[in-house]
């Protein structure tokens, strides 16, 4: 079908038309460059929203990265980071390869439509001036022709009047052939004129004005062919990046099969296994011993029955009275060794440098990892200086290279850092066989968190030891003292109870042996302060001095000042404690390692004896 064959009297409705595919080519464009719009804002969004959940690089996130699940999601974030530039690489090529393309095309049709639609109205024009220069040669013909009649007429009648001269006839003859010869020349002319705008029209239906309509044709044919182009690429697009976004869904489908439930379960034991054992089971306290009895029955009973209370099952003679049971050695401040063995329960405050905030375990792994990374060091400032000793030895060897001599300070200093280096490791080593030589003691007894474990914890006199400078730590090594200042020693923790002990030996003094079971424990509440007004006081033992300050913050201590004088009144059981007593009564726990002690031995050994 042809627009030039059969559409040759449509021009305006195809002149509406073409605007209409113009048009609606640039609503194509409009959406193209809307959909480009919605990718990149979907590519920004999802850049977002993985720049929101993207690890900011902190210890803690850090270490949650040590989980598989963590690194799972982070490379579904790496690739939904990626899949995002896809989007983007979508949004460009859709821009540029589409939206361009046409909208410059759309300029390129406009022009040729115009040019079209002009030469097919200046061939219009031009027809219709042939039509009314046929026109006017038609009107004048006729207008001739009726004045060629009217003269003939006259002519006549002036020949037929015998009152006419034969001037006057003669002279009407003239103008009659005049004016029929003037009817014949313009016969001529509209035969001319005729046979012109003949051809014009003919030109003009079945030549002209088809070329216009197969040109507007052509061009509605390509517009239409462009856009199918433009969808055709619309979808190759997206086709060209699906490989990829398979690819970062596949990455994604690795990283979730990636995810192992058991490794992060071990993972989870190997962060907070703390090294120490299970409680054992509490022992049973019989109250019933102490039942009251008629006057006769107890003055039997107290001189008949042994003292189960006593470590020895030895009886106790009637009338003599037990002195009250010395329970926590800090007297009162009884709360400090519910602190320290209540598990769970973390001071404050900055950790430790010897990680002693730590369980035993993590408190190992801690240690090892500092000691790693020294030793990376180390190793780093050793290539340096050999490196530097090299390049020392090459100027030697050849002076014109350099002076050896600007490299001393580079190698002194390399030296100090190695020095200083070496000697953090070895303390870090130190702390690291002190921790691995010393394992936590066995805890009895349930964890209990609350004041119910005030009430029911076995308090008694006896100690555990762990080395003269260890720091106790609470079941799961939640507990440790606050570092001293640099420069001092750190003094070890105050020692905690054992839960377990039924009866322990009290300190030696001047009133006998006095024991404590769990039966003397008010387990209803706390302990009666009564019970420490009356105490007897602790002997003598000998002097000490103190060789450097001590705040004394935590419960059971006091505080001292540089070269103040005390008496000892309880030597250091191995825990890093010390017991003094100032002129005043007032008496306390100080780190023994503050202290300069002299004993008294005779009261030394007065303390010693069983009875004393």
């Amino acid at each position: 079908m042809s627009w030039g064959v059969d559409l040759w009297d449509q021009f305006d409705n195809v002149e509406k038309h073409t605007q209409w595919g113009i048009d609606f080519l640039e609503k194509y464009c409009k959406f193209v460059k809307e959909r480009t719009e919605i990718e990149t804002n979907y590519a920004k969004q999802l850049r977002n929203l993985t720049k929101k959940y993207q690890s900011k690089k902190t210890s803690k996130e850090e270490d949650e990265n040590r989980f598989s699940v963590c690194r799972a999601f982070v490379a579904v974030l790496t690739e939904l980071n990626d899949y995002a530039g896809q989007h983007e690489v979508i949004a460009e090529n859709m821009n540029g390869a589409i939206l361009r393309e046409v909208l410059a095309y759309v300029q390129e049709l406009k022009q040729e439509r115009k040019t079209q639609l002009n030469d097919g109205r200046k061939a219009q024009q031009h027809l219709e001036g042939c039509w009314k220069q046929l026109e006017s040669s038609k009107k004048k013909f006729e207008r001739e022709c009726k004045e060629a009649e009217r003269a003939l007429q006259h002519f006549e009648k002036m020949d037929n009047d015998i009152n006419v001269t034969k001037a006057d006839v003669e002279k009407a003859r003239t103008q009659s052939n005049q004016r029929m010869q003037m009817a014949e020349d313009c016969k001529s002319e509209y035969a001319a004129q005729l046979q012109k705008f003949n051809e014009e029209q003919h030109q003009h239906y079945f030549t002209v004005m088809p070329k216009v309509f197969q040109d507007l044709q052509a061009m509605d044919e390509r517009r239409i062919s462009n856009i199918a182009e433009s969808i055709t690429r619309f979808a190759d697009i997206d086709r060209q990046v699906m490989p990829i976004l398979g690819k970062c869904l596949d990455e994604m489908t690795s990283a979730a099969e990636s995810i192992s439930a058991e490794k992060d379960s071990g993972l989870v034991v190997e962060a907070y296994k703390s090294g120490f054992e299970r409680p054992s089971d509490v022992d049973f306290e019989d109250y019933s011993q102490f039942i009251s009895r008629t006057p006769s029955d107890s003055s039997i009973s107290s001189s008949s029955k042994p003292d189960v209370s006593r470590s020895d099952n030895k009886p106790v003679a009637p009338g003599i009275t037990k002195s009250k049971p010395k329970l926590w050695p800090f007297g009162k401040k009884h709360k400090l060794s519910m602190k320290l063995s209540s598990p769970g329960c973390v001071p404050k405050g900055v950790p430790a440098e010897d990680f002693s905030h730590l369980p035993p375990e993590q408190r190992r792994k801690k240690l090892q990892q500092k000691i790693d990374d020294l030793n990376s060091e180390i190793k780093k400032e050793v290539d340096q200086r050999e490196a530097l000793l090299k390049m020392k030895d090459v100027y030697l060897k050849n002076p014109q290279m350099g002076d050896s001599t600007s490299l001393e300070p580079k190698l002194s200093e390399t030296a100090h850092k190695i020095d200083k280096l070496q000697q953090e490791a070895q303390k870090f080593e130190n702390w690291l066989a002190d921790a691995e030589g010393r394992m936590p003691a066995r805890v009895h007894g349930p964890k209990r968190n609350s004041a119910a474990y005030d009430r029911s914890s076995i308090v008694v006199n006896n100690v555990v030891n762990n080395g003269s400078q260890d720091r106790e730590s609470s079941p799961d090594g939640s507990y440790t003292e606050e570092a001293p200042p640099e420069g001092t020693p750190a003094p070890p923790a105050p020692r905690q109870p054992d839960p377990a002990a039924a009866v322990a030996p009290a300190h030696g003094g001047g009133g006998g042996t006095t024991a404590t079971t769990a039966a003397q424990v008010d387990s209803g509440g706390d302990f009666d302060d009564d019970d420490f007004e009356d105490e007897e006081p602790l002997p003598v033992l000998g002097r000490c001095k103190a060789l450097y300050p001590f705040d004394g913050n935590s419960e059971g201590t006091i505080a001292i000042a540089e070269e103040e004088l005390f008496q000892l009144v309880e030597e250091d059981k191995g825990d890093g404690w010390t017991r003094v007593r100032r002129a005043n009564g007032e008496e306390g726990y100080v780190p023994t390692s503050y202290l300069e002690v002299t004993l008294d031995p005779v009261a030394a050994a007065a303390a010693a004896k069983p009875g004393s």
